[in-house]
């Protein structure tokens, strides 16, 4: 899970409904991502940073921002 954490192109492989996946640095990710839900679907931003990394490989802190609308 790390590993893929880490990894911003097997982040975007592992969410489904990605539209888009943009990485702004080691730490920063943005991605845009589609749902369906029955006839309309759900549309969400996601803004992904991780702050603080205490033990290098071991343990880390993330924070996340998501935006949502429906049709």
């Amino acid at each position: 899970m790390w590993e893929v954490l880490n990894d911003p192109a097997s982040m975007a492989k592992t969410m489904p409904g990605v539209e888009s996946f943009d990485v702004h640095d080691e730490r920063r990710w943005t991605a845009n991502v589609k749902i369906p839900l029955g006839l309309g679907g759900l549309k969400m931003k996601i803004d992904m940073d991780k702050t603080e990394e205490r033990e290098p490989g071991v343990r880390a802190r993330c924070r996340s921002r998501a935006r949502a609308s429906a049709r």
